[in-house]
C-alpha cells in the first residue's frame, strides 16, 4: 500500500511501506505528521494510524515457547525455523524485508514497539550510531520512565589523541574537535530521581569551578606580597582543572566513552538499568 506524508505544508509521496517505516525510524516522520492512503478518508496524524503501533496494538503475545524468538521487526513470536538470526537480532520471514531494505539503505532499523536495542558490556551501554533505542526505564535508578520523558540529546565523541593539540595552541585544539568529532543522537529516558542526580552533580561541577577561579585569582593577587601567594595559585589551577573533568565525566546523563564501527559505546547507567540489558555481543 501506498502513502502520502506532508512535509512543511508539501504533499509528499507516493512511498511504500517499506519506505515510510524507513522515514519514521530516522525520524523524518513523527506522530504528528500527517499522513493519508487511499483506504483513508481524510488525513491524519500518523500517531492515529497503524503506522505507530501503540495506536494500533497486536494482541498481548504470550510467553516464548522453547524453540520461539522475537522478531525485532514485527514484535511477534515465531518458531526459529522460520527466522534468521542477524547482528540486530532475530528476524521473522515477514519482517526480513523491512529489515534488509533498512540495510541497504543505511537507515535505523525499524524496530517493533517497545524493543530496543541496547546491549550492555560491563559499564558500558552499546547502540548503533543510527537508531539507537534505550528501553524506556531511568538510566539512572532504573525506574519505568514514560516515552514522553525521554529527552533527545545528540551526544558527542572525538578520539583523544586530538586533545593533545593543546600543547600547540586551544584554538587549533578546538578546530580539530569540530572538525573530528562524531556525534550519537539517542533518547535519553530519565526519571524525577534520575534527573535530580544529573543535577546535583551538575552543580557539584560548577561550584568546583567557580572555586578555582577564585583560588586562581586570589593567588595571583598575593602571588608577590606572600610567600603562599604561588601556592594558592597553583591550587586554583589544580581545582579547576579538577572541575573541568569531573564536569565532562560525571555531570551529564550519558557520554560517549568509544567508538567502534557503527556502535556508540555510552557510560553513566546505573549497574541496575545495566544488568536489564541483553549482553553484548
Amino acid at each position: 500500500m501506498d502513502w502520502f506524508y506532508a512535509e512543511k505544508d508539501e504533499r509528499k509521496g507516493p512511498v511504500s511501506e517499506n519506505e515510510i517505516a524507513s522515514l519514521i525510524a530516522s525520524r523524518k516522520i513523527d506522530r504528528d505528521t500527517l499522513v493519508w492512503n487511499q483506504t483513508m478518508s481524510d488525513w491524519k496524524p500518523a500517531g492515529l494510524t497503524p503506522l505507530f503501533p501503540s495506536a494500533a496494538k497486536s494482541p498481548p503475545q504470550l510467553p516464548l515457547s522453547p524453540g520461539q524468538h522475537l522478531c525485532i521487526i514485527t514484535g511477534k513470536h515465531f518458531p526459529e525455523s522460520q527466522m534468521l538470526k542477524t547482528e540486530h537480532g532475530w528476524v521473522s520471514v515477514e519482517g526480513k524485508d523491512t529489515y534488509y531494505q533498512s540495510i541497504r539503505e543505511g537507515a535505523p532499523i525499524p524496530l517493533a514497539d517497545g524493543l530496543c536495542n541496547a546491549r550492555a558490556h560491563g559499564k558500558y551501554i552499546v547502540i548503533p550510531v543510527v537508531g539507537g533505542k534505550l528501553p524506556l526505564r531511568c538510566i539512572k535508578t532504573n525506574q519505568p520512565v514514560p516515552e514522553n520523558l525521554a529527552k533527545r540529546k545528540t551526544l558527542y565523541w572525538c578520539t583523544p589523541w586530538v586533545f593533545l593539540a593543546i600543547l600547540a595552541n586551544i584554538l587549533i585544539l578546538a578546530v580539530l574537535y569540530f572538525i573530528l568529532r562524531k556525534k550519537v543522537v539517542v533518547d535519553i529516558p530519565l526519571s524525577a530521581d534520575g534527573q535530580r542526580e544529573v543535577t546535583f552533580k551538575k552543580t557539584i561541577a560548577w561550584l568546583t569551578f567557580f572555586a578555582g577561579i577564585a583560588t586562581i585569582i586570589w593567588g595571583g593577587a598575593t602571588i608577590n606580597s606572600t610567600s603562599h601567594g604561588p601556592i594558592v595559585f597553583i591550587a586554583g589551577f589544580i581545582i579547576l582543572l579538577a572541575s573541568l573533568v569531573y564536569g565532562g565525566r560525571a555531570a551529564h546523563a550519558l557520554r560517549v566513552a568509544k567508538w567502534k564501527g557503527g556502535d556508540a559505546w555510552l557510560t553513566g547507567a546505573c549497574p541496575a538499568f545495566l544488568a536489564s540489558l541483553p549482553k553484548y555481543p
